[in-house]
């Protein structure tokens, strides 16, 4: 795969302290354990989703360079999509801003790579119905009572909207995206079997990133960052090992910032990067995608 985008955009909820959390009331040890391994804030959406995203939608068109009736489509990637309450989100937000022309396009199955499957997408549209430039808007926010820590308090889940244009403006290119699964997962019981389900996700990571080195014709030296989920501090090294990285080269700085952003940490992460200047013209960034039995890996490199 080889596909350009712009600098991303994003909008996030208010920060919070994830000591507030009802979940872990009168729960120090959990408290601690997260603090510990780097979870200190999460995002709360105080304002509507819709807002944040049209917000980081308009954003992204100006940073892309593209007037709002060059957008041929809309991707909107998103593990809480209602299609009952949210179905007409993505024509009002065409209307507000002025997307005439977009087609409306959904991505959910990935959970947290949902940003890697929006960009397949997003290719074929170009590539095969000439539907580019493509907004693609990664989105998500849970309802107030919701419980927000994963499972084996991996990470806590965050509120906001990072979105970009592929096709447009060359800011970011985008080599050898590759996505695999493992259905097998699907049998086996995280908790009943924890060590079997563990050893599976591990070597599903492993080879994915191995594909995704070997599909970039290039080896972990040669990315000065690599961009993993915003989990706690024990999994992103781990994660960085399996990738075969460095610990110098995980870019964690958004981690006790916001915590985990569902499928969109990556791509909040490359926006930082690049308005930061902390990678840059000719420099690659490794970015690995991680869903509930799915990985993705891709290479990104600053443009000039």
């Amino acid at each position: 795969m080889n596909l350009c985008i712009s600098q991303p955009a994003y909008r996030l909820g208010e920060p919070r302290p994830v000591a507030e959390l009802p979940e872990l009331a009168g729960d120090a040890a959990g408290l601690g354990y997260l603090r510990s391994l780097g979870i200190e804030q999460y995002a709360r959406a105080e304002r509507p989703l819709a807002e944040l995203m049209r917000e980081a939608a308009a954003e992204a068109l100006d940073s892309a360079g593209c007037a709002p009736l060059d957008i041929g489509a809309i991707v909107y990637a998103s593990s809480r999509y209602d299609p009952h309450s949210d179905l007409d989100s993505l024509p009002v937000l065409a209307q507000r801003l002025g997307m005439d022309r977009a087609v409306p396009y959904g991505v959910f199955l990935g959970q947290c790579a949902n940003f890697s499957h929006a960009l397949t997408l997003a290719r074929a549209l170009i590539e095969l119905e000439g539907r580019g430039p493509v907004l693609v808007i990664i989105a998500d926010a849970l309802p107030s009572l919701a419980g927000r820590i994963l499972a084996r308090r991996t990470s806590v889940l965050s509120d906001g909207a990072c979105a970009f244009v592929a096709g447009g403006r060359a800011q970011v290119r985008v080599h050898g995206l590759i996505t695999q699964a493992s259905p097998a997962l699907v049998a086996l019981d995280p908790m009943g079997g924890l060590l079997a389900f563990i050893e599976g996700v591990s070597q599903g990571f492993r080879s994915t990133c191995a594909a995704g080195l070997d599909a970039a014709g290039l080896g972990a030296e040669a990315y000065r960052w690599l961009l993993v989920g915003n989990y706690n501090l024990a999994v992103q090294r781990n994660f960085t090992a399996l990738a075969g990285f460095a610990d110098a080269q995980l870019f964690s700085a958004n981690r006790s910032r916001f915590a985990h952003s569902f499928a969109a940490d990556q791509m909040i992460a490359l926006a930082d990067l690049l308005s930061s200047d902390q990678l840059q013209v000719g420099q690659r960034a490794f970015c690995v995608g991680t869903g509930h039995h799915l990985w993705s890996a891709m290479s990104l490199e600053r443009l000039p």
